[in-house]
């Protein structure tokens, strides 16, 4: 409720507000509101205004916020005149009367008069926002060091406090959060180890919302019993098929159909998120893919487009593009051909239709050897690696992307080993960025690559040959290299 100065002015401070005169001293009240006064009087306790045309009011001074003389040369002679005795009483009385008139360095400087009289002076130290501790006057700031604060970014806090924000906590509406919870007062929100805005995360979920949807779609189409017939009719008699989820398998193969046939398309119905998650992708499949296994390695050689004398090849060219191979060492053996030769047609498919040999032939290797025998116990493969890096060694990862290597050993086993390394290597620390160059990289730069991990190529060769090394003392001793021809 306004004190019964105030509703006693009311009349007076609508007449001062609609004079409005710049020449007048301005009374502004802790109210807010001002008053013009045509003069002021300045008693010990308060202020008489008086208006012009008649008529004063007096207002203590404990309802006054500051009072704006309108002779500020006037206002340096009072303050001179209130300091002139030069004692502590005096420059306290003027550095009281400075403040209440607008004139803040003059005030300062009045109390910081006053301590030189007296160091001791309780009210200069106060109004200077000193504090008393340990029997002492200090500054804010010597009382916060002495208090075992630190000051961070123009702010005193505690050590326990500045601990917490060099471990990455930070102010969120002046609270000190954790960083997880930080992210969270700012709306963010965890998806896939990556903290990201709201926003994001709905686009994120409707775009996976509509693939999901037509994957579904996709998938109702996705065998078309018409394909079966062309197939079978291409092959002829004595051919089968057996029909999974996402792929295809015609085979002539002499084994039991529920050894062989479903165990194999299981297999690799089962091994397609792999690929999906090597490249970082999910792609909707509209087709099944085919698989065709010949009983023998000569029916193979003998096919039409087939890569005589290899294990498999990728047909791209033929009309239902298969990944073509032969059957050997049962469906083990078949196994590791078919991961290898659907891959070729999985990155012929959904991610790139060109990339280097190393780049190609190497990304199948690795599926090839994906499975329940670690990768360096694969003895073929990893006695190429052995002798490339380690004995004797020389092997660099750069003359194989450049294409200055490229003989079928760099190419399958080492490059398999580069893929490895970037995807797996180093608890994944390249994973995200290989995948990335992977389906949109430079697969014939070694410069490209070394941006892309965003490091030096002699760095990464380091790093590769280290790797090696790890992976070569981890080998199981049953496992015995090839004896030196």
């Amino acid at each position: 409720m306004p004190s019964k100065s105030l509703r006693a002015i009311a009349p007076f401070l609508v007449a001062a507000l609609l004079l409005g005169r710049s020449s007048a001293d301005i009374v502004h009240l802790k109210t807010g509101r001002t008053m013009e006064a045509e003069r002021l009087e300045e008693t010990a306790d308060s202020v008489i205004i008086k208006f012009e045309g008649g008529g004063a009011v007096t207002i203590p001074f404990s309802e006054i916020d500051w009072i704006e003389l309108k002779d500020k040369n006037a206002g340096l002679t009072e303050l001179a005149k209130r300091r002139k005795p030069a004692t502590v009483e005096a420059f306290c009385d003027a550095a009281r009367w400075a403040s209440l008139h607008g004139m803040k360095p003059q005030a300062r400087d009045a109390w910081n008069a006053a301590l030189e009289k007296d160091p001791a002076c309780k009210p200069a130290h106060e109004a200077l926002g000193h504090r008393f501790h340990e029997e002492k006057w200090m500054t804010e700031d010597e009382f916060q060091a002495a208090t075992g604060h630190v000051k961070r970014d123009g702010k005193w806090i505690t050590k326990a406090d500045n601990a917490k924000i060099e471990q990455g906590w930070e102010y969120v509406d002046g609270k000190l959060l954790s960083p997880d919870d930080a992210k969270k007062a700012k709306g963010l929100v965890l998806h896939e180890g990556k903290w990201i805005a709201k926003k994001e995360l709905e686009e994120i979920e409707a775009r996976k919302a509509a693939q999901e949807r037509e994957e579904k779609e996709a998938e109702a189409k996705r065998h078309d019993p018409k394909d079966d017939q062309a197939i079978l009719a291409k092959f002829g008699s004595g051919w089968r098929l057996k029909v999974g989820k996402r792929y295809r398998l015609v085979t002539n193969v002499d084994a039991p159909p529920e050894e062989f046939d479903k165990k194999l398309v299981e297999m690799i119905d089962g091994f397609w998120t792999y690929y999906c998650d090597t490249f970082n992708l999910k792609p909707v499949q509209k087709k099944l893919h085919n698989i065709v296994v010949y009983g023998t390695q000569d029916q193979y050689n003998n096919a039409p487009g087939s890569a005589a004398g290899a294990y498999g090849v990728y047909q791209h060219g033929d009309e239902f593009r298969p990944a073509v191979l032969w059957y050997m060492e049962k469906l083990r053996g078949s196994s590791f051909t078919t991961r290898h030769e659907c891959g070729h047609q999985f990155v012929a498919h959904y991610v790139r239709g060109d990339g280097e040999a190393w780049f190609g032939e190497g990304i199948a290797t690795t599926f090839e050897c994906v499975g329940d025998v670690p990768f360096q116990d694969h003895l073929y493969r990893w006695e190429v690696i052995r002798k490339g890096v380690i004995d004797p060694g020389g092997f660099k990862l750069a003359d194989m992307i450049s294409g200055k290597k490229n003989d079928k050993g760099t190419i399958y086993c080492l490059g398999a080993s580069a893929h490895i390394f970037f995807l797996e290597g180093k608890d994944r620390a390249y994973r995200k960025a290989y995948q990335e160059y992977l389906v949109k990289g430079d697969t014939k730069s070694p410069d490209a690559l070394a941006k892309a991990m965003g490091k030096k190529m002699e760095e990464l060769q380091g790093e590769y040959e280290a790797w090696v090394k790890e992976l070569d003392g981890k080998r199981d001793p049953r496992i015995k290299r090839p004896e030196k021809k």
